[in-house]
C-alpha cells in the first residue's frame, strides 16, 4: 500500500506528501530485497526534491537507474535461444506515467545544473551500491523534510 500511496502522490504532484511517505517504502523495499520498485520510487523522489534540491535529485536519478538495471532479471547466454518470439508485454499506466515523470525529472535538472553537471551527478549515483543509494536517498528527505537541504 505504501508503494502505490507514493505513485499517487506523485500522479496528484503532491511532492510533500511523497516526501513523508517515501521513507517507510524505501525502508521496507530495501528490506524484501525489490529493486525494481525501489528504482521507481527511488526516481519519484527525485521529481520530488528536483526544484529545490537539485543536486541531490540527480544523484538519486542516477542510483535509481542503477537500482533498477540491478533489479532487471538477467538471461543466460549459454541458454538455447527461445524458438518463438513473445509479444511485447503491453505498457501500463504506471510506467507511462514513470517515464513521463523522469524525463520532466529530466528536463527540470538539466535546467537547473546543465548538462554536464547532471551528468555528473548521475554517474555518481550510478556508482553506488544498493545500501550507499538507499541511505542517501534516506538522508536527502530528512534533510529536505528538516529544512537542511544542500
Amino acid at each position: 500500500e505504501l508503494t502505490r500511496a507514493v505513485v499517487v502522490s506523485a500522479r496528484l504532484q503532491d511532492w510533500d506528501q511523497v516526501l513523508e511517505l517515501a521513507p517507510a517504502t524505501i525502508r521496507h523495499l530495501h528490506w524484501v530485497g525489490n529493486r525494481v520498485l525501489l528504482a521507481n520510487i527511488v526516481g519519484i523522489v527525485a521529481r520530488a526534491l528536483a526544484p529545490t534540491t537539485a543536486e541531490a535529485a540527480a544523484v538519486l536519478q542516477g542510483a535509481a537507474q542503477r537500482l533498477s538495471a540491478a533489479g532487471a532479471v538477467v538471461s543466460d547466454p549459454s541458454a538455447p535461444a527461445p524458438t518463438t518470439e513473445r509479444p511485447a508485454a503491453p505498457v501500463t499506466s504506471n510506467a507511462r506515467f514513470l517515464t513521463e515523470l523522469h524525463g520532466a525529472t529530466t528536463a527540470t535538472l538539466s535546467e537547473s545544473l546543465g548538462e554536464a553537471r547532471l551528468r555528473e551527478l548521475r554517474a555518481q549515483g550510478e556508482a553506488m551500491d544498493y545500501d550507499h543509494a538507499v541511505a542517501r536517498a534516506l538522508d536527502a528527505i530528512a534533510r529536505v523534510r528538516a529544512g537542511t537541504s544542500r
